[in-house]
């Protein structure tokens, strides 16, 4: 299964540092990272620039709902 961040970083036209799981991967613009693909579900933990870039520092979601196979809340 795999996972997006929120459609908001796409809106993003500069360059991005993602930071997850103590990995840094650059982005040349928010769309090239709103269609990434993940193997978590990940939150924005903070927001910030250095050196001209913006930089997203986020973490692993925590969820205690299952979710069904569309990746939808199974709230039943």
């Amino acid at each position: 299964m795999t996972f997006r961040l929120d459609a908001f970083v796409a809106k993003i036209q500069s360059p991005i540092i993602f930071v997850a799981d103590g990995v840094e991967s650059s982005f040349e613009s928010g769309k090239d990272l709103a269609i990434y693909d993940f193997s978590k579900r990940y939150t924005v933990k903070s927001l910030y620039t250095k050196d001209g870039k913006i930089v997203i520092e986020a973490e692993e979601m925590k969820v205690n709902v299952p979710f069904n196979y569309a990746g939808e809340a199974a709230l039943s």
